[in-house]
């Protein structure tokens, strides 16, 4: 399943992740502030207009529904949210590790 900004409801919350440093992560929750759709932690906030279609310098990794109980919405963990989507990325692969899976010998091609 893919996930577009256009799905990311209010009271979601998402994993922001920034592309020069991967290890850098932030989780925000979705709200709104005059009248904008933003992405906040409490102490940074992005907009979603600060993501391309190929999300900038940013993209986002994980994305989590409403919480169980409506009181935990604004609070910045993921406990009692279902997670809706995850972002994976290309596992790279030798010739030999994809042999051993497959179990036979390849040829790769193209």
């Amino acid at each position: 399943m893919s996930f577009k900004l256009e799905d990311i409801k209010i009271g979601y919350m998402v994993e922001v992740t920034f592309k020069e440093r991967e290890s850098l992560k932030r989780l925000c929750v979705v709200t709104m502030w005059e009248g904008d759709i933003i992405f906040t932690n409490g102490k940074t906030w992005f907009q979603p207009d600060d993501f391309d279609e190929n999300f900038g310098s940013y993209y986002i990794t994980k994305v989590w529904g409403y919480p169980e109980y409506a009181e935990c919405m604004w609070y910045n963990d993921t406990d009692d949210r279902p997670l809706l989507w995850e972002r994976h990325s290309a596992k790279k692969m030798t010739k030999a590790e994809i042999e051993e899976i497959l179990g036979y010998s390849i040829d790769i091609i193209g």
